[in-house]
């Protein structure tokens, strides 16, 4: 299971790799797309760094999807008491905007490889979100994923 597991992350990633740098004529798979990010090194756990102690330069892209996606977590999390379908629901609606800033993204280079150890984890909060089974699950990964989008800009920028 794990071997195909693996496997099936490793043919998402070279997926991914190639969608990522798209100019937007390219439209990726969805799941294929989502699931490249953690074929990298699902055991890697690597920290954000600064660029030379600045803020790493986003594109318009990724300025607007990640600024979207954290409004929609923003807006979720004035919601009093949301049971197991709610987070689910959040967990689509999130991925949509993933799928979107991925088939967008234009980036390259250190800051576009900088931008994969934020997004990793927060494709597996979305993925795990997506198929909460309780609402203390899913409060905790909305937690988490909403404490991703809150470091986001303490390491990236879009200067419009």
């Amino acid at each position: 299971m794990k071997q195909l597991l693996l496997a099936f992350t490793a043919v998402t990633f070279l997926l991914f790799a190639a969608s990522c740098n798209n100019t937007g004529k390219q439209e990726a798979s969805t799941e294929e797309a989502v699931h490249s990010h953690e074929a990298e090194e699902p055991a890697r756990a690597e920290e954000l760094s600064l660029n030379n102690g600045q803020k790493w330069q986003t594109d318009q892209a990724t300025g607007e999807n990640v600024t979207f996606m954290k409004t929609m977590a923003d807006n979720f999390g004035a919601e009093p008491n949301p049971g197991t379908t709610q987070y689910q629901l959040l967990g689509n609606d999130m991925q949509k905007g993933l799928d979107k800033l991925i088939q967008q993204c234009t980036m390259k280079g250190a800051a576009h490889d900088e931008l994969h150890k934020w997004l990793e984890p927060v494709i597996r909060n979305i993925k795990d979100l997506k198929g909460v089974t309780d609402s203390v699950s899913g409060q905790q990964l909305f937690t988490e994923l909403k404490g991703r989008f809150e470091n986001y800009g303490n390491f990236f920028q879009y200067d419009n």
